[in-house]
């Protein structure tokens, strides 16, 4: 019995053989599979959040504000998703493609414009320009110093955007609501740009959620010894 069985395996195994190198295929020399190109996390990243307090990265990306995720070094804008999604419905013609690209551009549409309103500094309505008023310099207060005698910053210091005012004393007292204080001591992190901050604080280790506002708190914070 033995001695017909054998005769067969070889016949399978040749007939196998043959296939395997007419279709050309293995695992190994199988198409790798290409993967998105990263984007590097950008300086001006920021966080916002939606109507549910869930966080939402913005930064700048190909000169266009975007929201995103940011995911080990890189910055997976929202707006590439789209793109990508509508390519892939555009070669397809599936419904499933399609319904895809829907959902990520309504994301998208949403959150952008979350990251622009947070970007302006709130929803506010913008005020109506009025006279321009020199103002009276105080002679006390140090010309050269980023800091008023009320410890809050001057237009123009440590990159705080325009028209936001930093606190030392509300800056303190972030630092120990957001929990700066569990890692690090009241020395550490000094003389931090605005920039510095936006970049470190919603990522690893800390993934800390703040506003411009609380930011530029901060930032007044960590240059206190400026004064």
């Amino acid at each position: 019995m033995s001695k017909m069985v054998a005769p067969w395996l070889t016949f399978v195994c040749v007939v196998l053989s043959i296939l395997s190198m007419l279709v050309g295929y293995s695992p190994a020399n199988a198409a790798p599979k290409t993967r998105a190109a990263c984007t590097a996390i950008p300086a001006d990243l920021f966080s916002t959040t939606n109507s549910k307090g869930t966080a939402i990265m913005c930064a700048t990306v190909a000169g266009k504000l975007s929201s995103g995720k940011v995911k080990g070094l890189c910055f997976n804008s929202d707006n590439d998703a789209t793109k990508a999604a509508k390519k892939k419905w555009t070669k397809s013609k599936r419904a499933s493609d399609k319904k895809n690209f829907t959902n990520k551009k309504k994301l998208a549409t949403v959150n952008n414009a979350l990251c622009k309103t947070a970007l302006d500094g709130g929803d506010s309505p913008v005020p109506t320009p009025g006279p321009i008023v020199t103002p009276t310099p105080i002679p006390t207060e140090n010309p050269f110093s980023c800091f008023t005698n009320a410890s809050a910053t001057k237009p123009g210091c440590f990159g705080i955007p325009s028209g936001v005012t930093g606190s030392i004393t509300t800056g303190a007292a972030l630092w120990s609501s957001k929990g700066c204080a569990g890692c690090h001591i009241v020395t550490d992190n000094l003389n931090k740009s605005y920039s510095t901050l936006t970049a470190v604080l919603p990522i690893s280790p800390m993934f800390i959620t703040s506003t411009v506002q609380e930011r530029a708190d901060l930032t007044a914070f960590s240059n206190r010894f400026q004064q």
